[in-house]
């Protein structure tokens, strides 16, 4: 049975915002593609068409200005790779296969991607990376790397149990050696390059059976992380080259998510398993390898990092309900949110039919979580959206269905069934 996805795109602006204590937002679709399969991501590119070719693209009078309209010529998004798959996870879909598409509408190749098989994209889209999952009958990792106009620029096979855990947009590959299944610890790291070849290694100093290993490009260089599930964690950055900028040890272990900023550094989150239920600590290291300031933030649960561009500040959530905003020079806590439905520390067990923040996106003055259950049979999506000015929770939205969000040229897409959208948002008075 062919599944029809649609992504419905926000055009976030300063002007969003009204005074009214009780304003709202409606929503007011511009533009509109129908899909014959399940899209669960799309890397979009912009083309420059004729007020008629736009229409017949799908786009709608109202989503141009009068400027525009004189002029005859607008510049519009369209999507030049599309990812399909099955929306099986409330945090990621499985893709099945990748769609290459020319600024014509039209198809330039299409790839299968295979069930044991996973998708990698690089930081800013220049790259794709397909994978294969090792296996105890074939434990040679397998990889292909395209550009996004189908490219293919490079196939491999790689050595025993070594797996390519992220790609940067020049094409290096950050990789680990994965345990043995017969048990065993994660192994050091490697880079590889736009050929395939190995060109470093990168010594894992915690190699423990209830461990992890890791590796993100930023950019600044490869932050690689290796750390025991109790007690210690090691921060490594090293350049592309493989060469060692510095490593950083910290008492805690569990390191298990981080994100960068030229302008900020590294913040790290850690779970500290010896604080129960869940105990989190956010660190924030500078690109100098000192820690520049730690907090602790009272529940943990699946979490998301994101930066506020104009003044870098920090904005993590929780799945468990909670928002905070913290200053990025000092480690200030500015403002928290927590949904009423939000259990506090102790709590022993957690609500299940409520919308889990899973993600966070930021555009202009607005910032929208992405939420919805654990239980993926309960298929429902609500968007939060937050004005960033007055540090409040704006208005909800909510979608049947896994709904996923992105961020293209300062507008908010959202993907999710049936057609292809991009809505303008309204104030309107509740």
């Amino acid at each position: 049975m062919r599944r029809i996805m649609f992504v419905l795109v926000f055009m976030i602006g300063i002007c969003l915002f009204g005074e009214a204590k009780e304003s709202g937002i409606k929503l007011i679709p511009v533009y509109e593609k129908t899909f014959e399969d399940t899209i669960v991501d799309v890397i979009f590119d912009t083309v420059t068409v004729t007020l008629e070719e736009a229409k017949a693209m799908g786009w709608k009078e109202e989503a141009f200005s009068e400027e525009e309209k004189a002029k005859g010529e607008v510049v519009v998004a369209y999507p030049k790779v599309i990812f399909y798959g099955v929306p099986d996870s409330p945090v990621k879909g499985k893709v099945k296969r990748i769609e290459f598409w020319g600024k014509e509408d039209n198809i330039l190749k299409v790839i299968d991607v295979k069930r044991d098989e996973d998708v990698i994209k690089s930081r800013r889209e220049n790259y794709i990376l397909i994978r294969k999952k090792i296996r105890e009958e074939s434990p040679y990792s397998k990889w292909e790397v395209y550009t996004t106009d189908g490219t293919m620029v490079l196939k491999k096979t790689g050595e025993y149990g070594i797996v390519p855990v992220d790609i940067s947009d020049d094409g290096y590959l950050a990789m680990i050696r994965y345990p043995t299944f017969s048990g065993g610890p994660f192994g050091d790291g490697f880079i590889y390059d736009i050929r395939g070849n190995k060109i470093a290694e990168i010594e894992n100093p915690i190699q423990v059976d209830e461990g992890w290993a890791s590796a993100e490009f930023s950019d600044k260089g490869i932050i690689f992380g290796f750390s025991d599930a109790y007690t210690r964690s090691v921060i490594k950055l090293v350049d592309k080259e493989g060469h060692l900028r510095w490593t950083k040890e910290i008492m805690l272990g569990s390191y298990f998510l981080l994100n960068s900023a030229p302008e900020v550094g590294i913040i790290i989150i850690f779970q500290d398993n010896n604080i129960k239920p869940y105990q989190i600590y956010v660190y924030c290291v500078g690109w100098n390898g000192e820690v520049k300031w730690r907090m602790p933030l009272e529940i943990g649960g699946i979490m998301d990092i994101e930066f506020e561009p104009s003044t870098n500040d920090i904005f993590i959530s929780s799945c468990a309900g909670y928002l905070w905003r913290i200053r990025a020079s000092s480690g200030r806590l500015v403002w928290r949110h927590r949904e009423p439905w939000a259990p506090d520390i102790s709590a022993k067990k957690w609500p299940e039919d409520i919308p889990r923040f899973r993600e966070i996106n930021i555009v202009s003055n607005e910032l929208i979580v992405r939420g919805c259950p654990f239980n993926t049979e309960n298929k429902s999506t609500t968007l939060f959206a937050f004005d960033l000015r007055k540090n409040k929770l704006l208005d909800t939205f909510i979608y049947s269905g896994n709904v996923y969000v992105k961020t293209y040229k300062k507008k908010i897409y959202i993907i999710s069934r049936r057609t292809l959208q991009q809505i303008i948002e309204k104030e309107v008075e509740r």
